[in-house]
């Protein structure tokens, strides 16, 4: 479906000069010459580069899933099949080896299940088992707004891989122009299920669209179809030529006991490489490469690695300009302990308050050994073995030890440490735990000692200490998502307080993301002078600020009045992992009440209309001409599915000014 377009200040100033004649309108082009005939032969054409790639073609929809329709009856699964049948034999015939998803009028739901998602990932699993070169749908595009005159070429590559799957949606929208016949063309990010989920390089191709009456009449040719196909294969043609690097072998590939390890990367030797480009990185950071041997390149951290999980990664180009897919490889620095450092929180235990010890592991280069790397504690009279994190590993005086034992030791790979106990606290030194109703340790809890307001926050374990002045009596606890609570000290209780959600039914960490639509823009949107973006931040800040206190974690778009794309939005929300996105926007019109969208088929994005007061209070308030209107979606994927593997034009034609639409469209959701 074609995207809706935010209507910006530059395209009504462009209107206002046709209008006043300060511009002229450029001519049509002739609908007729579309698909007339192909641009560049195909006879004489080296068709090497083709032997052995796999490639894996999408007809898009299928089965109950038919896609759009022309004015005529064509249906879009009948069309995108013909072409992909027309493409697969000439990629066949050229010595590629080709998956269809599927080669008959079928879908890929079974039983009782319509979900468009379980269709999306049969596809999926397609491209999963084959591992192919290049993954390509295929589909026909449609006008939601009913202009039959509307004609334009789109091809979608995977959302922030701007690599192999970009590399070939550039070349491939460069070939559909010179045979199609159709002079706009666009390259667009896209985040559609097929696409995100493919783990090789993904496009998405809507060469034309079948709403219009002269494209309809023409793809409902064989001919047609098959010169849509050739198209397509000379534009593979071309992408394979010009080399595909690929990494054979990243290396470390499991465990090290090196701090410095070398980071190899060996190309195959299919694709000349540009050396130049090779850009091999580690957790993140580039790192100066060097070439000791064609085709394989090294190397070195800057620096002596903490113990733990690394991730390395390579890329490169070929000397014709391709990206190769960016391997990656995760390897463990196992280095040798060499100090234990024991130390104790509080530094004295007033009994039955718990006494924290804590076991610092750290290799001979100073740095923290792996997690998980095992620690064993002794005392008089008994031992017990813990795990480090970070480097550290604990036990706990009144808890896994008695309060009378006078030593304890600790011991990793062969080296000691120890630590004398015992000793009191002044009065009013307080130690204890903080837990969720099932009895978990609650990390972020605030405690607060009432008299003094001195405060402390709880670890990862659920521990705190409250260092007061005078005698403490009584503690304060409370945490965002849960009902404060009080603990009045006992002498022979020890601090263990928990706390009791305020909303049980509220998944535990769900993350929301909330979005203030446009940002950056010039000029006021209000009557009163109050423009939209401001409006939208302040909405969505204390929206977020109430979520936060119901226990969400709550991701902004943006904080301050600062421009953002469509893909910008939808990073956010993705790297956030949210389960939510909510895009808040307040526009310009004659309606009287708020309006709520979601995509048709998103249950988890389904919400009622507010009260109509609500409406015209906010109305009033904005001192805009609207009230606001929420455009609601769920995320962590992307909100809704259309019958295609992109996400559906949304049910309203209603969009914000800052492209709520086009957000809609990128974002991605965990379920349907």
């Amino acid at each position: 479906m074609r995207p809706i377009r935010p209507v910006c200040m530059f395209g009504l100033l462009a209107a206002v000069l046709v209008v006043l004649g300060c511009a002229r309108k450029p001519p049509e082009p002739s609908l007729e010459k579309l698909y007339e005939r192909r641009g560049e032969p195909i006879a004489g054409v080296d068709l090497s580069a083709l032997e052995g790639r796999k490639i894996v073609i999408d007809p898009g929809h299928g089965g109950v899933f038919s896609g759009a329709t022309g004015v005529g009856g064509l249906r879009e699964s009948d069309v995108n099949l013909g072409v992909a049948l027309y493409l697969w034999g000439l990629l066949d015939e050229a010595g590629a080896e080709v998956t269809l998803t599927r080669s008959t009028d079928k879908d890929f739901v079974d039983g009782d299940s319509l979900r468009l998602r379980d269709d999306l990932e049969a596809r999926v699993e397609i491209v999963r088992q084959v591992d192919p070169d290049l993954f390509i749908s295929l589909h026909h595009n449609a006008e939601p707004g009913g202009d039959s005159t509307f004609n334009e070429i789109q091809i979608y590559h995977k959302l922030d891989d701007g690599g192999p799957s970009l590399d070939v949606a550039r070349l491939m929208a460069g070939h559909l122009l010179l045979n199609l016949g159709e002079p706009d063309c666009r390259v667009l990010p896209g985040n559609f299920y097929v696409l995100r989920n493919s783990p090789s390089p993904a496009i998405l191709c809507e060469p034309s669209y079948i709403s219009n009456p002269v494209v309809e009449n023409k793809l409902k040719l064989a001919e047609k179809q098959r010169l849509e196909a050739e198209s397509y294969f000379l534009g593979l043609v071309d992408y394979f030529s010009r080399g595909v690097p690929r990494v054979t072998a990243l290396l470390p590939a499991d465990e090290t006991d090196e701090s410095r390890p070398p980071i190899e990367a060996v190309f195959a030797s299919g694709a000349a490489v540009d050396a130049s480009t090779v850009r091999i990185a580690l957790d993140g950071e580039d790192l100066e490469v060097s070439s000791p041997e064609p085709g394989a390149f090294l190397a070195f951290p800057g620096r002596h690695l903490a113990g733990g999980w690394h991730v390395a990664s390579a890329s490169a180009r070929s000397i014709g300009g391709n990206a190769s897919r960016a391997a990656h490889t995760r390897f463990r620095v196992m280095t040798t302990p060499a100090v234990v450092n024991l130390t104790r929180k509080p530094r004295k235990a007033n009994p039955p308050c718990p006494q924290k010890i804590c076991a610092a592991v750290l290799d001979a280069n100073g740095n923290p050994v792996a997690d998980s790397t095992l620690v064993e504690f002794i005392w008089d009279g008994g031992k017990a073995e813990r795990a480090t994190t970070g480097g550290i590993a604990s036990v706990y005086v009144g808890r896994d030890l008695d309060f009378d034992r006078t030593y304890i030791a600790a011991v990793c790979g062969g080296v000691p440490g120890d630590l004398k106990l015992g000793g009191k606290t002044g009065p009013g030194a307080i130690s204890g735990f903080v837990t969720g109703e099932d009895g978990r340790p609650l990390a972020g809890a605030v405690v607060v000692e009432p008299a003094s307001r001195v405060s402390a926050v709880t670890d990862t374990d659920g521990f705190f200490v409250i260092k007061a002045a005078g005698e403490v009596t009584s503690l304060e606890i409370t945490r965002k998502g849960y009902r404060k609570n009080y603990f009045f000290i006992q002498r022979d209780e020890a601090p263990v307080v928990r706390l009791e959600r305020m909303y049980a039914s509220l998944p535990a960490a769900t993350t929301v993301t909330v979005d203030p639509a446009g940002g950056g823009e010039p000029g006021w949107n209000g009557p009163g002078g109050t423009r939209a973006s401001d409006l939208n931040l302040a909405v969505a800040s204390k929206l977020a600020h109430l979520l936060a206190g119901a226990g969400m974690n709550v991701r902004l778009t943006r904080r301050d009045d600062v421009a953002m794309t469509p893909e910008d939005r939808v990073r956010v929300s993705e790297a956030a992992g949210s389960d939510l996105f909510v895009s808040i926007a307040h526009v310009l019109g004659a309606e009287t009440s708020a309006r709520i969208g979601h995509y048709h088929n998103s249950k988890r994005g389904i919400a009622r209309p507010p009260p109509m007061w609500c409406s015209r209070r906010a109305a009033r308030r904005s001192g805009l001409s609207t009230p606001p209107r929420l455009h609601l979606q769920a995320a962590t994927a992307s909100p809704g599915r259309a019958p295609c593997g992109r996400e559906p034009t949304p049910c309203s034609s209603h969009c914000s000014p800052s492209g709520v639409s086009e957000t809609r469209t990128l974002s991605r959701s965990k379920s349907t």
